[in-house]
């Protein structure tokens, strides 16, 4: 009875900060949607128009900070599995395999369906360097708009951002006692892979916010499903 009432508590708490994740987003959006120059402004920073071109390609730092997601992209990869062949095989564990289960599923849901497929390759959003406005052959285009181009223009929303956020469900799944920490980890890495897409001329603030927010709000969502889901 305990056990069912600290879970109906987490539960509780987590459809809290849920509902507030979302109000946050919509605002936001609505923000986006109704000043839309704002992300014309914030790309402008990085842009240096004697070169033609954004700062963040010409920085070491920012080229390092860029090739890291795909080298952590496996790493998160591997971790989620090994996590479930240790539990199912070598000190068998339904409760912590179902914790693999849930992190790797919610890995290919997230930032592989939700993110990249439903949005980047959806929408057609040309990034800043693809603008009329910053060198590129496009005219802007605002978030939320579907613009009807091929995939290669997939500004909206930030899969490098949405990459780095979902760090932070090794904490919520796999390794629960340091769970704040993962967390925080996460808010970091996609706050500093906001500035290097930005910086790189590669993405909006609208896209980086909102492909952060999105996968928090994602492993929310499947932290909520797998509380309130039956055991195996």
């Amino acid at each position: 009875m305990k056990s069912t009432s600290k879970i109906e508590q987490k539960t509780q708490y987590l459809q809290r900060n849920i509902y507030a994740l979302i109000t946050v987003i919509l605002f936001i959006s609505i923000f986006f949607i109704v000043w839309p120059e704002i992300d014309i402004y914030v790309a402008r920073l990085f842009y240096i128009p004697e070169t033609r071109n954004f700062w963040g390609k010409q920085s070491g730092i920012i080229r390092f900070l860029h090739f890291s997601i795909p080298v952590m992209a496996k790493i998160l990869a591997i971790v989620g599995l090994a996590h479930m062949f240790y539990f199912s095989f070598f000190k068998p564990n339904k409760e912590r395999f179902r914790e693999g289960l849930y992190f790797c599923v919610s890995y290919a849901a997230i930032p592989g369906v939700w993110i990249n497929l439903l949005l980047k390759d959806q929408w057609g959003r040309p990034r800043p360097s693809q603008t009329i406005i910053f060198g590129g052959d496009y005219p802007f285009s605002a978030a939320y708009v579907i613009t009807g181009l091929s995939k290669q223009y997939g500004s909206f929303v930030s899969g490098h951002v949405a990459l780095a956020m979902f760090v932070m469900a090794v904490g919520v799944f796999l390794d629960r006692s340091r769970e704040p920490l993962w967390i925080c980890g996460g808010v970091v890495y996609a706050l500093v892979m906001s500035v290097v897409r930005i910086a790189e001329g590669g993405h909006y603030l609208s896209d980086v916010f909102l492909g952060g927010s999105m996968t928090f709000l994602g492993v929310l969502l499947a932290k909520r499903l797998y509380l309130r889901a039956p055991q195996l």
